[in-house]
Formats: structure tokens, sequence, C-alpha cells
């Protein structure tokens, strides 16, 4: 198999089932604390992939956490509740299978009662403290949920966003560009274990 882009209409059929999940995800949330939602990778970029015709694709989303109107209210809470409200709604919506990874909650669509899945949903949780990004985070090993730093250097890059940006806004570039990346993704002999993020860098610092 080689990857490939998503088609457009497929995507923006995608697009639309998952935007009005987290949509009402986000309403349901407002009662415990409020959330700046925002899609990040590679759908951010329009660079949505997926390897042969019939593998999932995903919607990365980040949740910030900002107000929170118990100020008891932990870590483990803010999971837990999200957990809650992700499976009192996932049925109307149409989403079948919930899991919780050490940083992210994946909720998996499948079309037309098909048994294999069209799409993904992945969710991170973070807060800021001191403007340092903090993931609320499962630690599986001592099973227990904390804040644990990182730097989310897709969302915080500027200078790669203004290089990426510049390559959108030309035609000639960006189809290019489109074509490099999925050479890269494409090439598992030197990209195997490469992330799509340092793919992504990679083929924007070409430019």
């Amino acid at each position: 198999m080689a990857y490939k882009f998503v088609p457009l209409k497929e995507y923006k059929e995608a697009a639309k089932i998952a935007r009005n999940f987290i949509d009402e995800l986000q309403r349901n949330l407002r009662e415990h604390f409020t959330i700046d939602k925002s899609l990040i990778g590679s759908v951010k970029s329009r660079l949505v992939t997926r390897n042969g015709d019939m593998e999932p694709f995903d919607f990365d989303y980040q949740f910030e956490i900002k107000r929170i109107f118990d100020e008891n209210l932990k870590a483990k809470d803010i999971l837990n509740c999200v957990l809650k409200n992700i499976n009192y709604i996932k049925d109307k919506h149409g989403f079948e299978i919930v899991e919780n990874s050490s940083r992210v909650f994946r909720v998996k669509y499948k079309k037309n009662n098909n048994s294999s899945i069209w799409f993904n949903i992945e969710i991170a949780l973070i807060k800021y403290e001191n403007d340092i990004p903090n993931i609320i985070f499962f630690d599986k090993d001592n099973n227990k949920v904390i804040y644990n730093q990182e730097k989310i250097d897709y969302a915080n890059d500027k200078e790669l966003r203004t290089k990426f940006s510049k390559i959108r806004s030309d035609t000639k570039k960006w189809l290019l560009f489109k074509e490099k990346y999925l050479e890269k993704k494409n090439d598992f002999k030197k990209y195997k274990n490469r992330k799509s993020i340092s793919i992504y860098k990679e083929t924007v610092n070409e430019f």
C-alpha cells in the first residue's frame, strides 16, 4: 500500500461529522470548564493522508482548558469528565469505539455499518501554567493522571507557520509541496519511523 491524499469531497463529509461531535462535546463541558478547541496536525495543514484506500484517517484536536469553575477539579477529574461526555454523545453521532491512550482520547467512526473504521478523532487535553503547556497525561505505569510538561512545537512554531502560509498562497509551490510531502511519506526506507510532523517540517524547510 501507499499513502494517498484523502479526496476533498470525502474529507469535507467526514469533517462535518467530526465538527458536529466536537461542538456538542464543547457545549456539554461548559458546565464544568471552558475550552478553546483547535485542529492541529495534517488536517490543519490540509495534508490529510491515509495508507491505501481503506485505512482510516485522523482529525487531531487540541482542547486547551481555560476557566475551571471548581477550583478543586484535578487533572484526573478533567480527564474523566471529558471521557464521560464523549461516551454520553458518541452513539448519537455514529461513533462506536472510544480509546484512552496516555496522551489522547481516540474516537472511531464506522461508515454505513461497515466493519472497517472510516476515520478517527483524537483529542489531546492541555492546560497552560505560566505560559508552559501541560498535557493531561495518563501515567499507565503508575495508574494515575498527571499534568505533564511538553513542548507543543507544531502549534507554536511561528516561523514554520509563516513559511507554510507563503507556500499555500502560491499555487505552483503548493502543488510541488504536496508532491514532495507525499513522496517522503511513501519513502518507507528513509522515513519509516518518522512522524508526519517531522516530514512536514522537513518539506517546509526545503522551500
